[in-house]
């Protein structure tokens, strides 16, 4: 069995983030990926934001109706 040396691992590491790093920032299809992650992103939050609103406005009609 080959032992694997610290500084072999680090290397590694490094490789890969650096072929990850290159697909979002290079790549195209890498980049579309990229931005439609960050599209989704951006939509999830508005989503979050009136889902919250409407629970808001929800919970308040029961206090009232319960009042």
């Amino acid at each position: 069995a080959k032992e694997t040396k610290p500084e072999d691992v680090v290397k590694n590491i490094k490789k890969g983030m650096e072929v990850v790093y290159k697909f979002f920032y290079e790549d195209p299809l890498g980049k579309k990926i990229a931005q439609l992650a960050k599209d989704w992103k951006e939509a999830m939050l508005e989503a979050r934001s009136k889902v919250r609103a409407s629970l808001a406005e929800y919970i308040r009609g029961l206090k009232n109706e319960a009042a």
